[in-house]
């Protein structure tokens, strides 16, 4: 172990302190059914509720203190669902922020409340989320990720009654849109509340500092019914109509989706000729990178199931399974789920054009609340390569601190390798870190991953201190720092050198914040300073973001800054433009405009216009869906083409029942 190893290790280990065993602070409510479900209208009548148990006394989230925000709740259920209702009021005139009315929206900065559930108590967060706002806006995260289609998600009812100084909110969720087993068994659930004015959520349960599953509620001795399985698959028909100029050509596809219940916990799906040319994927930004960009993948067939599908770590390798590498395909499968309470599945297999066949699967077990242990692997076979990546990791946390290790071997026509990780963590009230040695060789590069850098071996470490005061004029300050000292196989430097941010929110809705880094390469040294402001009063759509850094890559200068704006001016119009340049001795820039009108919660009108690297695209679109039944779109132009296409799109979607 070299002098600068053993440093490194003593500086970041020197973070942390001896091991300290976290309790388990979970509450308890005793199950009660009803004989009558209470009616769903948003007003919780007298006497409704009374087969159900009152839910008070919240917490804050971030301080574990009792709050004095008016809050309680109400949860029961029956063979069909459970009904959970919540009462909510404000203190000293604070508003009520509500303004997204349309389904599955980000409901992060406005009011609302939520209902979570693990039927099968992992007690790793495993958890299927509801969430309502003021105007009745429904939000659902169901464990293992869905797209977006409703009747795939599940349909669930709520509603909502503003009052003289809150809301109420009830909502009733069938059992059947849940993965779940069946029987007499408790469950963990918990109760939230979020408060954008105070920037807090409230919990029934406190999750400690910092949040952990395992201090979510239980619920006890639940009877979860026996579903009557329906194997009949749910179809999803599509027919589009495309029409393009250079070259000219009018084109008529179609395709069909189907999903059926394997099991009451087990999903599968398939695709045949599935349409991703009307997806609007996420842009990728211009400017200096030594790695390949992360971009998120939004096409229905990937999304569905798609966290089951999580290979490698946060801080890790990189990505075992990058889905975007997998192209237009002419068919595809999917199974994904639960296969037992402490077991995960997720296994794809894709048939593409010039005879391409991709292969994705993963299985998790859990090690009771603290750990857990996966297998995965992915295959690529087409007329010139042929490749199999096979890799297991498992962690396993001891009070604060968490141990985590990983290993992988790629084999295949191209190259054969092996790569490996160990890492430990240490996460307490406002303190996180963790350091990692890995090692990655050059020819570890698998066609269906995401490695960022390849050919090095050596340490890394990064660090989170974030404090919330509850009062004065100071909401949140955060401090981070990441050091690197990793080598290739010669000995020589691959990256050596650090990082470091500090960020200060205000409660008058400003937030400043400086970084500097210094990081050496075997090709240079880059070094950068930069600064930061932004301005939100807790609303998405009223944001000003400024960013400003300057620097060397080796000899070098380099100069960059950029500005985003998000403006509402009148209701359900929203506009955006980001701008981003940099001047080195070449100079880039990317402008990105967006806008939007949402008509009502189905139907909206929106479009992109986005200049980079001398390109120019934009695209006009209408939208009708978001619920259940038949969808429509029409698209002029193309969301993902790098220039401007001369293109006119026309698709509907439909459910087919039979």
């Amino acid at each position: 172990m070299t002098r600068e190893f053993r440093t490194f290790i003593i500086t970041t280990v020197s973070l942390t302190s001896s091991l300290c065993w976290a309790g388990d602070s979970s509450r308890q409510l005793p199950a009660t059914a009803t004989a009558v479900p209470p009616a769903i209208d948003g007003v919780i009548s007298d006497g409704e509720w009374a087969a159900s148990t009152r839910l008070s006394n919240f917490y804050d989230a971030s301080s574990g203190e009792p709050i004095n925000m008016p809050t309680e709740a109400w949860v029961t259920y029956d063979s069909k669902a459970i009904y959970v209702a919540v009462r909510c009021e404000s203190l000293d005139g604070e508003p009520i922020l509500a303004r997204e009315i349309q389904p599955g929206a980000a409901m992060g900065q406005e009011d609302h409340v939520g209902f979570q559930i693990d039927p099968f108590l992992t007690r790793q967060g495993n958890r299927n989320t509801f969430r309502v706002n003021p105007l009745g806006t429904q939000g659902e995260d169901l464990a293992g990720g869905r797209a977006g289609k409703r009747e795939w998600r599940g349909l669930w009812r709520s509603a909502v009654t503003r009052t003289a100084n809150g809301y109420t909110v009830e909502m009733a969720i069938p059992w059947d849109i849940i993965s779940r087993p069946d029987g007499k068994r408790s469950v963990s659930f918990n109760v939230f509340r979020h408060c954008p004015q105070r920037a807090r959520t409230y919990f029934w349960s406190d999750l400690g500092r910092p949040n952990r599953g395992e201090n979510d509620g239980i619920w006890v001795d639940v009877e979860m019914p026996k579903g009557k399985l329906d194997r009949k698959p749910q179809l999803l028909g599509y027919v589009s109509a495309e029409g393009r100029r250079s070259p000219d050509y009018l084109r008529l596809r179609y395709g069909l989706d189907a999903k059926v219940r394997l099991t009451e916990s087990l999903n599968g799906i398939a695709t045949i000729s599935p349409d991703f040319q009307n997806i609007e994927q996420q842009v990728e930004a211009v400017g200096f990178t030594r790695t390949e960009r992360f971009l998120e993948d939004r096409r229905p067939f990937f999304a569905e199931g798609g966290q089951l599908f999580s290979m490698l770590s946060m801080f890790g390798i990189g990505r075992g399974f990058y889905s975007r590498r997998i192209g237009e395909i002419d068919a595809a499968a999917k199974v994904y789920g639960q296969l037992n309470p402490s077991t995960t599945v997720g296994a794809l297999a894709t048939a593409s054009p010039n005879s391409e066949y991709n292969f994705a699967g993963r299985i998790n077990r859990n090690l009771g609340a603290l750990g857990s242990a996966a297998v995965y692997a992915t295959a690529h076979r087409d007329d010139n390569l042929r490749e199999t990546l096979l890799g297991s990791s498992a962690n396993y946390r001891f009070g604060n601190h968490l141990l985590f290790g990983h290993g992988a071997v790629l084999s295949g026509t191209r190259n054969n390798s092996t790569t490996y990780q160990v890492s430990a963590d240490y996460n307490v009230t406002n303190f996180f870190n963790t350091v990692t040695y890995r090692s990655v060789p050059t020819d570890f590069n698998p066609y269906l991953g995401l490695i960022p850098f390849r050919g090095y071996t050596g340490a890394f470490s990064y660090s989170e201190y974030v404090s919330q005061p509850s009062k004065g004029p100071i909401e949140r300050v955060r401090f981070e720092n990441e050091l690197a000292l990793e080598h290739k196989f010669d000995g020589s430097i691959h990256r050596r050198g650090a990082f470091g941010l500090a960020s200060i929110a205000l409660r008058s809705f400003h937030n400043f914040g400086a970084y500097v880094s210094s990081m050496q390469f075997s090709d240079s040294t880059d070094r950068e300073v930069g600064a930061f402001y932004n301005f939100s009063r807790r609303d998405p759509y009223n944001v000003l973001s400024l960013n400003y850094n300057v620097g060397s890559r080796g000899p070098q200068k380099v100069e960059s800054r950029s500005l985003g704006i998000q403006r509402r001016p009148i209701p359900k119009l929203d506009l955006g433009v980001r701008y981003f340049e940099e001047r080195s001795d070449s100079f880039v820039s990317q402008l990105v405009g967006t806008a939007s009108y949402q008509f009502d919660a189905k139907r909206s009108l929106s479009g992109r216009l986005v200049q980079s690297d001398g390109n120019l695209n934009s695209y006009l679109a209408y939208r009708e869906a978001g619920f259940e039944g038949s969808e429509f779109f029409v698209i002029l132009g193309d969301p993902n083409a790098p220039s401007f296409r001369t293109r006119l799109a026309v698709k509907w979607v439909t459910p087919i029942r039979w």
